[in-house]
């Protein structure tokens, strides 16, 4: 989520997003093996557009996520509930 906030293109493997409502080729990109995962850097490098939409939706997604509003937001709910 770090790198989505500063506006830099991520490749994580499956595990590391799971759980997380990220969606592979519109907020990153997710490879399960090495190939897939040095695919989708090359594809990155080589695909000016496809870095800029890559990035774009981790900004997307780091608001509706990750941001300090959005987890204050959580800590609140959680705590009028008790938890």
């Amino acid at each position: 989520a770090e790198a989505m906030a500063y506006a830099r293109p991520v490749v994580a493997s499956p595990q590391l997003v799971q759980g997380l409502s990220l969606v592979d080729g519109v907020d990153l990109f997710v490879g399960a093996e090495p190939d897939g995962i040095a695919s989708a850097i090359i594809r990155l490098f080589e695909d000016e557009e496809v870095y800029q939409s890559i990035v774009a939706g981790g900004l997307k997604a780091h608001e509706r996520h990750f941001s300090l509003e959005r987890v204050a937001s959580a800590v609140r709910n959680e705590s009028r509930l008790g938890r």
